[in-house]
């Protein structure tokens, strides 16, 4: 290898990462290698929560207690920078295959709080193929090259739209890495995101940001000045195809360096990437991921082109806050139809709606299967024994947005009788002054683009109608 072409050796990484995977080390980058989100060999990251988008962040965060665990796979060919044997860097691309590089990323996500979540993210290098007549810099190991916390907090929002700020701090695991320099400081990122869904199937969501790089000292006999900061931005959009439980995602992403050391060829620093790919819902906990991208402008470090795969596991709540056990419960006033009469007459009552959101349903059945629900409808029956004095009592059952409309509402009509039957056996309330109705999927009180969401939109409401 030539003199501008150095491999790197890895500093040694803690316990955890030692015990995750191979002590790590990532090439160096040539300007046209700025990353976006944190890799230094890409600019594919997927988010840790896993919602709604791959490396996109939406506005939403988990619920407390919600965790996901994320395992993402990618395929980069021509990702690695390339000098001729003057030890100019290669503008142009070649169709030929040069070079090639496997990555993974290992990622953990938490909600601790309502509009409040976090997240530990680690890329690795599991293999490279590099032609040996060509001089580039690659790796000379496997390993993590990168570790990067995160936390996202929502500023505003509701179940269709929202704005969320999202902040990182990361730490390059590369000894000998040109782009940060020799003994780096950590890198911080702050961005904005914000997304919107129309009729219940397609989502769009748009990130800006802004990136604070602390590089080190430029490393001896290497041309190229460590990055300092980058603009960021990201933008997705998606359509869900209900009847078979999967999401069509498109992303772009890119970043523009803020520096102008014209040494630094900052025309090459310029990322721009796409993706294409189905996230599928496998099972109420797993979502299934796959795609694949390429450049959008000809930097050296976007891919010809990328394939990926990876799933998310979603588990929770861990843990109980109390709020589940807590029935919302709100009067307004309403004007109904009174049946039976000769002459069509309305007039205005109270109605008294409970919200019950530990009545959640196990996915495709109307079985409840959280334990709550007894303590949650005897609430119902306490306010039934205080006032007696009611019209009628509408069970009102709702599903997510997954299947055909048909289906869940027949499926809504089964949850509603569930708890219908219930309240007829368990709390004697006479069977010709309680109904049961279904919704289907038309009233969600959360997004169900993912898996906390829809669990949220499994439910029951109980609406208690008082003549005045």
């Amino acid at each position: 290898m030539m003199g501008v072409t150095p491999k790197h050796t890895m500093s040694r990484p803690g316990r955890l990462l030692r015990r995750a995977a191979l002590v790590a080390v990532a090439a160096a980058q040539t300007p046209g290698m700025a990353n976006v989100v944190g890799s230094d060999f890409q600019n594919f990251n997927p988010t840790s929560n896993g919602l709604d988008f791959v490396t996109v962040q939406s506005s939403e965060t988990l619920d407390p207690g919600i965790l996901n665990l994320g395992l993402f796979f990618n395929y980069a060919v021509n990702a690695l920078p390339e000098y001729d044997v003057t030890g100019q860097l290669i503008r142009s691309r070649s169709a030929k295959h040069r070079n090639a590089l496997t990555g993974m990323d290992l990622s953990i996500g938490l909600g601790l709080m309502r509009n409040w979540d976090i997240g530990l993210s680690a890329p690795f290098v599991l293999a490279q193929d590099v032609e040996a007549k060509n001089t580039r810099f690659q790796y000379k190991a496997r390993g993590a090259n990168e570790v990067r916390f995160n936390t996202k907090v929502r500023l505003l929002g509701d179940a269709s739209q929202g704005v969320a700020v999202v902040a990182d701090v990361s730490q390059n695991l590369i000894k000998n890495n040109a782009i940060t320099g020799d003994s780096p400081g950590p890198t911080y990122t702050l961005e904005l995101a914000g997304d919107t869904t129309f009729a219940r199937r397609v989502a769009a969501g748009i990130n800006l940001g802004y990136r604070w790089r602390r590089p080190g000292t430029a490393i001896k006999d290497v041309p190229i000045t460590p990055f300092h900061n980058q603009a960021i931005a990201s933008a997705a959009l998606s359509y869900l195809i209900r009847p078979v439980r999967t999401k069509l995602i498109g992303e772009v992403y890119g970043s523009k360096p803020q520096n102008s050391d014209p040494t630094d060829l900052k025309n090459l620093q310029d990322t721009a990437e796409m993706i294409f790919g189905v996230k599928h819902q496998a099972s109420q906990h797993l979502d299934l991921n796959a795609g694949a991208g390429t450049f959008l402008n000809k930097t050296a470090a976007s891919p010809d082109y990328r394939v990926y795969a990876g799933l998310n596991y979603t588990i929770g709540p861990l843990w109980d806050d109390g709020k589940d056990r807590v029935v919302k419960r709100q009067r307004h006033k309403v004007k109904v139809k009174v049946p039976d009469q000769p002459v069509e007459t309305v007039v205005t009552e109270t109605v008294e709606t409970f919200t019950i959101p530990n009545i959640h349903f196990q996915y495709d059945s109307d079985r409840i299967v959280l334990a709550g629900a007894t303590q949650a409808l005897e609430q119902v029956a306490q306010a039934l024994r205080t006032n007696p004095h009611y019209r009628l009592i509408s069970v009102q059952g709702h599903t997510d947005s997954i299947a055909s409309d048909e289906y869940n509402q027949d499926l809504s009509q089964r949850r509603s009788e569930t708890i219908r039957k219930y309240m007829i056996q368990k709390l004697r309330i006479p069977g010709d002054k309680i109904e049961a109705v279904g919704f289907g999927e038309s009233v969600p009180v959360a997004s169900n683009d993912n898996y906390q969401g829809r669990q949220l939109n499994r439910r029951v409401e109980v609406k208690i109608f008082r003549g005045d």
